[in-house]
């Protein structure tokens, strides 16, 4: 990872967070029903800030099906396993953001969110998601009885005003005021735990060493400097 940053002239001086896919959703929302992190990359003050969750995956799902048919292959083609990321930076507030992210899809405008979901349950979980790992455009498929019945394309514009409606303001002060307090409460060394405490984002240090996140400080910074 840290390789791939470097050869794309990432200066982890000048970036204050690295996001994974669902870390806007999370401040925004203040959900953390999924264990969240952060930890300081060594040798940088760049905090990482990352869910911590094992994942199951069924390949065989309509999910992935559908994935497979609008990106080339057949409905029923097992998976090659193969999984393309998304790399941006980015202002948020008055931070620099360095945002990661798998994409599903790509078109001849950039990188596509595939979903094929009831989009009544989106809310704005899709969008955050969209920004995080630099979609341009939502194809989403609808199904009846397992069968696809229509597939639509959506910009992300699009997406998003169907998403926030009035609630722009409150989202994003929760996101910059989440950011904030991480700044403000992480130390140098260990991994936090993220928490809402009467709405106001705490870390708590992992004493336990419950997560492993990053390799041993003097490989990171080795990374860093290759």
């Amino acid at each position: 990872m840290f390789k791939t940053f470097r050869k794309r002239g990432v200066d982890f001086e000048k970036v204050d967070f690295v996001f994974g896919g669902s870390i806007l959703q999370m401040l925004a929302t203040k959900d953390v029903s999924d264990p969240y992190i952060a930890t300081k990359i060594p040798g940088t003050q760049c905090v990482l800030v990352g869910k911590s969750k094992k994942y199951r995956k069924n390949l065989g799902d309509f999910g992935f099906q559908f994935e497979r048919l609008v990106t080339g292959q057949n409905l029923r083609d097992t998976s090659n396993w193969k999984q393309t990321e998304h790399m941006h930076l980015t202002k948020v507030g008055d931070s620099t953001v360095l945002f990661k992210g798998e994409v599903d899809a790509i078109d001849s405008y950039g990188p596509v969110e595939v979903k094929s979901s009831n989009r009544r349950y989106f809310g704005t979980k899709v969008m955050f998601q969209m920004i995080s790992n630099g979609s341009v455009a939502l194809c989403h498929g609808e199904k009846s009885g397992g069968v696809v019945t229509r597939v639509t394309r959506k910009s992300l514009s699009r997406v998003a005003e169907d998403a926030i409606d009035y609630k722009v303001r409150k989202l994003e002060d929760n996101i910059v005021k989440g950011m904030k307090e991480i700044k403000k409460q992480i130390g140098d060394d260990g991994i936090y735990n993220i928490s809402f405490v009467n709405g106001t984002l705490k870390l708590v240090l992992d004493e336990f060493g419950t997560h492993e996140v990053l390799p041993r400080e003097d490989i990171v910074k080795e990374l860093l400097s290759n």
